[in-house]
């Protein structure tokens, strides 16, 4: 029969938790996902950007070609609550991997105590997953709650061997990206990493029905 997915406290909204579809007029980012697949792999995947630079579509490009699993969450400013964050992770992993249900009842509990109890029970369920797998948070910058970037930084420090997390935001959000960029353990893509190069530019205007004479693409690229 089919898996009963984990029961929240409250109504999730399921579109957060699946990767929005390719608009008309796509185009493809080979270039990068090369990079996103290029081994070894590292546990950190960081994506900021200006809005408009396409992360978001390079992430949902990446996931559909992926042979491990992805989950998937796009963040919203309601998620600057502990308890809604933490309940939205645990289901983001429970689409990998059936969490226990004891994950439920701590992410209940008091704020004050979910950092010692809730975030360790779900940085076990992320060892549970036992196979290569890829985690995306989109739109992170709509995470200013202190508990919740806490959260996050926390899980970020126990991703297990094998597990991807993918962190896409307009601007770099308040987690400990340093140190895991000491540590070699970040791949950065950027917003230069992210502009359109010459045969990217050239896709676009095709697709959009028009031609440019390789000067005029040049300088669409540039600009």
């Amino acid at each position: 029969g089919v898996r009963e997915l984990y029961e929240s406290a409250f109504p999730l909204v399921e579109a957060k938790l699946h990767p929005p579809r390719a608009r008309p007029g796509f185009v493809p980012r080979t270039r990068l996902i090369g990079l996103l697949r290029a081994e070894p792999r590292p546990p950190i995947v960081s994506i900021v950007a200006p809005p408009g630079y396409g992360k978001t579509a390079l992430l949902a490009e990446w996931a559909a070609g992926e042979d491990r699993p992805v989950a998937w969450l796009t963040v919203d400013e309601f998620d600057n609550d502990a308890s809604v964050f933490l309940s939205y992770l645990a289901a983001t992993i429970d689409r990998i991997n059936p969490i226990d249900g004891s994950v439920r009842t701590a992410i209940l509990g008091p704020e004050s105590r979910l950092l010692a109890s809730a975030v360790p029970r779900l940085a076990a369920e992320l060892h549970r997953i036992g196979r290569p797998a890829v985690l995306v948070l989109d739109d992170v910058h709509r995470l200013v709650n202190r508990t919740c970037l806490d959260a996050l930084a926390a899980l970020l420090d126990h991703v297990p061997t094998g597990l991807q997390v993918a962190i896409a935001a307009r601007s770099a959000p308040d987690l400990p990206f340093a140190r895991i960029r000491a540590q070699r353990d970040l791949l950065e893509i950027t917003r230069g990493d992210l502009a359109l190069d010459l045969a990217e530019t050239e896709a676009l205007v095709s697709a959009a029905g028009a031609s440019l004479d390789p000067d005029e693409a040049r300088v669409l690229a540039e600009r």
